[in-house]
């Protein structure tokens, strides 16, 4: 009887590491004793599944693939030759190592205005090259969120409304959390937010003392937009004679004409800051008449 004995297969190959998403090539020595082998079809596995196949080739297996979605962290990596005619199968089980690529975020500091709306553009770099896609961020303003934004082709742009904060400069954090293939990344610049001028209309009035006198007042914003306000005042001479809300751009004042000689008086209408506006006042003139006779 005949006997045919198969050979034994070594193989040899390094540890590798790489960044997730990374094209890698890896080389595998295949002989049997001292000897190259041809052997039609080699596997290579990464975390247990087949991530490319190679012929062997004067003893040397080449495998081209990239980098599966793995999370960061070790996993074995086996190079897999299959039983044939002349060859014992045979493997061998070496470390791959996936490391996340670090992102680096240019964008611009900013000033906006109190409850406007305003946008930002960032940039999104990985290994100096925009190719970051289908990666949620995030937009905060002193520390809370105002926009997210996907980012695609390196690219994220944030729509939001301006806090209706006090007027100064605050912090802006842009920041992507951690994914397969990305650390964590931020970056803080700053947004400086100014609060709206207001114009104030009004005409001057005249009665006599004992009189009611009505006084209406238009508040307009700088961007022409009717304000509401939830307090106004109406000073004659320095003294608060009557207190309005500011509703729809408008209020509406009423007043009795204190015992005052005959003659012109300062009406001063004022309001307050606000988040969304700056104080306003204005001035008019309240003509004191003389009293009719009975």
């Amino acid at each position: 009887t005949l006997s045919i004995y198969k050979r034994n297969v070594t193989i040899s190959t390094d540890d590798i590491s790489s960044f997730a998403g990374e094209n890698v090539t890896v080389k595998a020595k295949v002989k049997s004793g001292d000897s190259n082998v041809l052997i039609d079809k080699a596997i290579l596995k990464i975390a247990g599944k087949t991530v490319a196949k190679a012929h062997v080739v004067n003893g040397i297996a080449v495998f081209k693939f990239t980098t599966p979605d793995l999370r960061e962290g070790n996993y074995d990596l086996i190079v897999k030759t299959g039983p044939n005619t002349l060859y014992n199968a045979a493997n061998i089980t070496q470390k791959f190592t996936v490391y996340r690529n670090n992102i680096t975020i240019t964008a611009d500091n900013m000033t906006g205005v109190a409850g406007k709306l305003a946008s930002l553009r960032a940039t999104f770099y990985s290994n100096g090259v925009k190719n970051i896609n289908n990666i949620a961020s995030v937009l905060k303003i002193n520390g809370t969120t105002v926009a997210r934004s996907t980012i695609n082709d390196g690219v994220a742009i944030f729509y939001f409304t301006v806090p209706t904060i006090k007027s100064g400069t605050y912090d802006m954090l842009i920041k992507v959390g951690d994914s397969t293939f990305y650390n964590v990344a931020s970056l803080t610049n700053k947004i400086t937010i100014t609060t709206q001028k207001i114009t104030i209309t009004t005409t001057n009035v005249k009665g006599y003392v004992g009189s009611r006198v009505n006084l209406v007042a238009n508040f307009v914003s700088s961007d022409n937009e009717r304000v509401n306000i939830s307090k106004s005042v109406l000073k004659l001479n320095g003294k608060t004679i009557d207190t309005k809300a500011v509703v729809n751009g408008k209020a509406s004042y009423s007043f009795i004409i204190p015992d005052l000689k005959v003659g012109d008086y300062t009406l001063t209408i004022k309001t307050g800051d606000t988040s969304a506006y700056s104080s306003a006042v204005k001035t008019t003139v309240l003509t004191v008449l003389e009293t009719p006779k009975s």
